[in-house]
């Protein structure tokens, strides 16, 4: 077995445009359940409170990644 520290290939990775992504639908499908007909009453409920400050938080989880991302390639070569 030889380990190559230049290869990325066998580590997989989370991209940040997809955590971003389901960040923000995670967001806006907790914004609009009601008039998508997911809610069950009317009016802005504690699920939907907790789906969007989750989803806030994974879009800035990806963020965080990005921000990462943009830092090691200024380091690396």
């Amino acid at each position: 077995m030889s380990s190559d520290e230049g290869d990325d290939m066998d580590r997989p990775t989370l991209r940040w445009e997809v955590v971003i992504g389901i960040g923000a639908l995670i967001v806006l499908i907790s914004l609009f359940a009601d008039p998508l007909g997911l809610g069950r009453s009317p009016g802005f409920g504690r699920v939907q409170t907790v789906g969007v400050v989750v989803g806030a938080l994974v879009t800035l989880a990806g963020g965080y990644l990005w921000w990462r991302q943009g830092l090691r390639r200024k380091v690396s070569p």
